[in-house]
C-alpha cells in the first residue's frame, strides 16, 4: 500500500476540534514528516514511548506506522465514547495516547485491544446481601498508605483491594453486585433466618468510576486530573470486572499482573523528600524521580504487590462502600417512580420467593425465543413427582424386607450392613417425603405488583445465563436451611425448563 501525504492529510484532518490542540498538533507534525515537508530530526512520543526520527527511510516507515495506529485508536474512541461531553472525550483520547498509566490497551500491528476496558458507564446493578459493611477505609490504614497521595499508586491500592476481596484470602471486605439478576437469583439468593429472600436493584447505577471530593470521574479522567488520592478526601470506588479480553479470566489475569508486578507504592512523603534531595522541583520531572525510587526499591529486594490470580465471574462489580441511598419497596411504588441511583430494597417470603424464580424463567425462556416453557415446566414437575413416588415405593419394599428378616437366618456382617442400608434408607425417604409435599404445595398465581416491579429493572436484551449451571453452581453456606436445600432445587426445574428449546444467538 503507497502512503500518499493527500491521503494522510485527509485521515488526521477530520480530528480537528474533536481531539485536543496538543494531539493534534502531533499527528500534523507526523504528517509533515511522512509527506517530506519537515526535514529535521524530531522525537515523537507514543504510548509513553519515545521514538527517535533520524530522516532514513526505515526511521520514515516507523513514523507512518505509528501515525496509522494513533488515526485507528482515536477513530474508534471517538465512536466509542460519542454519547460524552467533548472535553471528556479529549481527555480520555490524551491518556490513551500520552500515559495507557493502567496498560489496559495493547497493539497488534496497525490495530489494538483492550486488556480490560475502564470507561466510564451506567448499568442496573443487583445484589442479595447489599447491607453487609465494608472495610475500605480501615483497610487503607492498616496498609499505611495515609500518606500516600500519588495518582498512579491510588489505582493501584485500588485494584490490590479488589483482587484481596476476589481471592477470599485478604483481609479487606469490599461489596460485590452483579450485571446480571439471573445468576444473583440462581446462585446466591436464599431465605434467611427469618425466612425472607432480600434483593437490592440500583438502576442505571454509575460504574468504574473512583469518587474524590464527592465527584465521581472515570479511572483515566482521574490519572489526568489535578486530584490526588489520600483518605482526606474519602475516595470511593466501583469497578465493573465482568469483561476480561474474549470474556477468558486469565486475559484479565495477565493484564493484572504486567499493571501491579513490580509497582511499588511510595507516599507523598518519601516522594517529596527525595525530590528535594534532587534540587527538581519542576512537576515535568516527577514521574523520572517515581522511576528512579522505585528502581532502587526492586534493587533491595522489596517483594512486588501480590498479583494472586484473580478469578472473574458471574458479571461481577466490585464497590468500596455504600454509595447508594436505600429505600424499602412500598406497594404503591411503580415503574414511573423508580429513580436512577437509588437502591431499592425488595423482601420476599418463601412463598413470593418462589414465585420469583417460576417468574424470571418463565420471561427469560420467552426471551430467548422459547414458547414452551410452561409446558416443559409442567412436564418436569410431573416427572419430578413421578420419580419421588416410585424411589418411596422401591425404598418401603426394601424397608418391608429388612423388617421381615430373621437375624439368625443370615451372616452377622451380612445384617450390619442391611441395618446401615435400612438406616440410610430411612433418613432418604423423609427427604423424598419432604421434596414431593413441597412440590405437590407450589401453587403458580398471577404475577404480584412486588415481583413485576423487580423483574421490571431487568435488561433482557443483556441478561445470560449458562445452561450447564447445576447444584454445583449454587453457593450453600454451612447452616443452609431444608427450606433453602428444596428451593435450590426448585430453581434447576426451572432452569431446566427455560433452557430446554431456547433459541440463543438470533
Amino acid at each position: 500500500m503507497t502512503i500518499t501525504s493527500q491521503h494522510l492529510n485527509e485521515r488526521y484532518k477530520v480530528f480537528e476540534n474533536k481531539i485536543s490542540d496538543a494531539t493534534y498538533k502531533a499527528l500534523e507534525c507526523l504528517n509533515d514528516i511522512i509527506s517530506g515537508e519537515k526535514q529535521r530530526s524530531v522525537q515523537v512520543f507514543f504510548l509513553g514511548n519515545s521514538i527517535e526520527y533520524n530522516q532514513t527511510p526505515e526511521s520514515k516507515m516507523k513514523i507512518a506506522l505509528y501515525y496509522t495506529r494513533l488515526c485507528t485508536i482515536i477513530e474508534n474512541l471517538l465512536l466509542e465514547y460519542k454519547n460524552y461531553d467533548e472535553e471528556q472525550v479529549k481527555v480520555i483520547i490524551d491518556y490513551y495516547i500520552e500515559s495507557n498509566a493502567m496498560k489496559e490497551m495493547n497493539l497488534i500491528g496497525l490495530g489494538y485491544y483492550y486488556n480490560v476496558k475502564f470507561k466510564k458507564d451506567r448499568t442496573t446493578l443487583y445484589s442479595v446481601s447489599y447491607g453487609s459493611e465494608s472495610n475500605w477505609h480501615t483497610w487503607l490504614l492498616e496498609n499505611n498508605v495515609e500518606e500516600n497521595h500519588l495518582k498512579e499508586n491510588g489505582v493501584q491500592l485500588i485494584f490490590k483491594a479488589c483482587k484481596e476481596h476476589i481471592n477470599r484470602g485478604g483481609n479487606i471486605n469490599l461489596k460485590s453486585l452483579s450485571k446480571g439478576f439471573g445468576i444473583d437469583l440462581f446462585k446466591y439468593m436464599r431465605l434467611d433466618e427469618s425466612s425472607s429472600a432480600h434483593l437490592y436493584i440500583i438502576k442505571d447505577a454509575p460504574i468504574n468510576f473512583i469518587e474524590i471530593n464527592s465527584n465521581q470521574i472515570s479511572l483515566q479522567e482521574y490519572l489526568q486530573s489535578e486530584n490526588v488520592f489520600s483518605l482526606d478526601n474519602t475516595p470511593h470506588f466501583c469497578i465493573d470486572f465482568s469483561h476480561p479480553r474474549n470474556k477468558k479470566p486469565s486475559n484479565y489475569n495477565k493484564w493484572s499482573k504486567k499493571f501491579l508486578k513490580d509497582e511499588v507504592y511510595i507516599s507523598q512523603a518519601e516522594f517529596e523528600k527525595r525530590k528535594e534531595s534532587y534540587s527538581m522541583p519542576d512537576d515535568f520531572y516527577d514521574i523520572i524521580i517515581l522511576n528512579w525510587i522505585k528502581q532502587e526499591r526492586k534493587q533491595d529486594g522489596e517483594a512486588a504487590i501480590s498479583s494472586r490470580v484473580s478469578p472473574v465471574a458471574d458479571k461481577e462489580i466490585i464497590v468500596s462502600d455504600i454509595l447508594w441511598e436505600i429505600e424499602d419497596y412500598d406497594i404503591g411504588l411503580n415503574e414511573e417512580m423508580i429513580e436512577q441511583e437509588k437502591c431499592y430494597h425488595f423482601v420476599f417470603d418463601k412463598i413470593e420467593y418462589y414465585h420469583l424464580i417460576y417468574n424470571y424463567f418463565k420471561i427469560y425462556a420467552e426471551k430467548k425465543k422459547n414458547y414452551r416453557f410452561i409446558e416443559n415446566y409442567d412436564k418436569r414437575m410431573k416427572r419430578e413427582i413421578d420419580f419421588i413416588t416410585q424411589e418411596l415405593n422401591k425404598l418401603n419394599k426394601e424397608q418391608e424386607m429388612f423388617e421381615s428378616l430373621n437375624k439368625n437366618e443370615i451372616e452377622v456382617e451380612e445384617f450390619i450392613q442391611k441395618e446401615k442400608n435400612y438406616k440410610d434408607n430411612k433418613l432418604l425417604i423423609e427427604i423424598y417425603i419432604v421434596y414431593g409435599e413441597f412440590l405437590k404445595s407450589i401453587f403458580i398465581d398471577n404475577i404480584s405488583p412486588k415481583i413485576q416491579l423487580a423483574l421490571s429493572f431487568i435488561d433482557w436484551q443483556t441478561e445470560e445465563l449458562e445452561r450447564e449451571w447445576s447444584l454445583e453452581n449454587i453457593y450453600n453456606s454451612r447452616n443452609i436451611s431444608r427450606e433453602n436445600v428444596l428451593l435450590n432445587l426448585y430453581k434447576i426445574i426451572c432452569k431446566d425448563a427455560a433452557m430446554k428449546g431456547a433459541k440463543y444467538g438470533e
